[in-house]
C-alpha cells in the first residue's frame, strides 16, 4: 500500500492538493482520505488515471489497490504479483549494474597489462 499511498500524494502535489486531485480523478470528496487509512480501494478507472498523472507502475497500482479491499483469496493473488514485481525490478536493478559496471573488451584490455607469451604445440 506504501507505493499507492506515494503516488496518491505526488497526484496531490501535481494537482496542487488532495481535493483537486479527487476532482481529476473524478471521486467524491473524502474518497482519497479512507484510501489512504485503507478503508476503500480506488476504482480502477481512477487508477489508470492517476497512473497517467504520475508515471506511476500501472501494474503495481491495480495490485496495491485490489489487496486492500480485496477477500482474502483475491488478496493473496494481488500481494503474490506484488512480490513478483518486486523479484522483476530487482533483476532489472542487477542487470542494469552488470551492464554498466562489467567493462567491454577494450578496457578489458586497458585494465590489464598485456604479457606477451608465445605457446608451443607439440
Amino acid at each position: 500500500m506504501e507505493y499507492l499511498i506515494k503516488m496518491i500524494e505526488n497526484g496531490a502535489v501535481i494537482e496542487g492538493d488532495q481535493k483537486h486531485l479527487e476532482t481529476a480523478l473524478e471521486l467524491a470528496r473524502g474518497y482519497i482520505t479512507e484510501v489512504k487509512k485503507g478503508r476503500r480501494g480506488l476504482p480502477i478507472e481512477a487508477c489508470y488515471k492517476l497512473a497517467d498523472l504520475t508515471g506511476a507502475d500501472l501494474v503495481r497500482l491495480i495490485a496495491e489497490n485490489e489487496a486492500i479491499t480485496a477477500k482474502k483469496e483475491k488478496a493473496d493473488f494481488w500481494k503474490k504479483k506484488l512480490r513478483e514485481l518486486e523479484a522483476v525490478a530487482a533483476m532489472g536493478i542487477f542487470a542494469s549494474v552488470i551492464l554498466f559496471v562489467t567493462p567491454t573488451p577494450s578496457q578489458a584490455a586497458q585494465l590489464s597489462q598485456v604479457v606477451n607469451s608465445t605457446v608451443y604445440i607439440m
